[in-house]
């Protein structure tokens, strides 16, 4: 009786361990969506800011104007730069340490070893731990600052110099 409770003790824990895992695997994966659509609407802002901005060089009414929408999209990479270091740091390596924790729980109770069936690095998830994933996020948030800031580059110089 006690050999029967203890093997269907382990195989709820077993069960509870699997959907846990899952959950956090799930979370892993809106994070990362999370972290593509906020770099996707950084960089749909900045373009459409910098849209905006050319289209102001046209008129004589206000040459400094795009310098205001050059401030405007510093700010909207700033803060989309913010919240990709919260998804990232908070949220997913918080989730990826989780599902790490269990998987180490699998393989020393049950013997499985998930991340050698899967060829996956052992190391433990640390802070750091997706910095070459983020890298092209980085960059696109940052980079998509510079249409704007050459077109208000261009009217700053246009209104000095009388053109």
């Amino acid at each position: 009786m006690a050999e029967e409770e203890s093997r269907l003790n382990g195989t709820l824990e077993l069960s509870v361990i699997q959907a846990a895992l899952e959950n956090e695997r799930r979370l892993i994966a809106a994070g990362k969506i999370q972290r593509w659509d906020t770099t996707k609407w950084v960089v749909t802002v900045n373009g459409a800011l910098a849209a905006a901005a050319v289209a102001l060089l046209k008129s004589d009414n206000s040459p400094m104007l795009p310098l205001a929408f050059a401030g405007l999209a510093l700010l909207v990479s700033f803060l989309g730069y913010d919240l990709l270091r919260h998804y990232s740091n908070a949220r997913l390596s918080g989730a990826q340490r989780a599902a790490w924790l269990l998987e180490e729980h699998l393989e020393h109770e049950y013997g499985f070893d998930i991340r050698g069936i899967a060829q996956q690095s052992k190391r433990e998830p640390t802070r750091d731990y997706d910095r070459d994933e983020l890298r092209p996020f980085r960059r696109a948030i940052v980079w998509s600052t510079l249409p704007v800031v050459l077109v208000a580059a261009w009217a700053f110089y246009r209104a000095c110099s009388g053109l």
